[in-house]
C-alpha cells in the first residue's frame, strides 16, 4: 500500500524536478550569449511598452542585433524577452548609485534614445560597458559628449 502512495506522489515530483532543470537550463543559456551583458533598463521619459520608470529587482540578460537591443528578464519561470530599437547614445557612461541597481557591481549607466523618441536608461557592470556600447563604435566614452551613431549608408543593401 505503502508503495502505491508513493508511486503516486513520486511521479508528480519528478516531473517537477525535470521541468525546473529545463527552465533552469535556459535562463544559464541567455546569460552565456556571445556578446551578452548582465543589465537593468528603466525608462526615463516617454513610454516604451513593457518596461517602467524604476530599475527591476531582477538583473536581465541583453545583447545586441544591429541597432536592436535583445532583452531577456524574469524570473526563471516567466522569463520574458523583449526587443528595443536603439536610435542614438543621448549620453555617455556616468556612475550611478549602486543601491539605485542593486545586485550590480560597480554599476555605470548610459542613456539611449529609442526609436520612438523615449529616452532608456541601461545600467550594467564598469567590466560589461564595452559590450554594451559596442554597435556604437570603439571610441573613448565620456559623460560630457552625447555620442550619436551615424545613419547606416545605402550602399551595403
Amino acid at each position: 500500500m505503502i508503495w502505491i502512495i508513493l508511486t503516486f506522489l513520486g511521479i508528480p515530483l519528478w516531473f517537477c524536478a525535470i521541468a525546473l532543470g529545463i527552465l533552469l537550463r535556459g535562463r544559464h543559456r541567455v546569460k552565456h550569449l556571445p556578446g551578452g551583458f548582465g543589465c537593468k533598463v528603466r525608462v526615463v521619459s516617454g513610454q516604451v511598452p513593457g518596461l517602467k520608470s524604476e530599475f527591476s529587482r531582477i538583473t536581465g540578460v541583453g545583447h545586441w542585433i544591429h541597432a536592436v537591443l535583445v532583452l531577456h528578464g524574469g524570473n526563471p519561470f516567466l522569463a520574458r524577452t523583449g526587443l528595443c530599437g536603439i536610435q542614438a547614445v543621448e549620453s555617455g557612461p556616468s556612475d550611478i548609485d549602486p543601491a539605485t541597481a542593486k545586485r550590480i557591481d560597480d554599476p555605470v549607466a548610459v542613456r539611449f534614445r529609442h526609436d520612438n523618441g523615449a529616452t532608456l536608461e541601461l545600467a550594467c557592470a564598469r567590466d560589461d560597458l564595452e559590450a554594451m556600447l559596442e554597435p556604437f563604435g570603439q571610441q573613448r566614452w565620456t559623460a560630457d559628449a552625447p555620442v550619436h551613431r551615424p545613419p547606416p549608408s545605402e550602399a551595403a543593401s
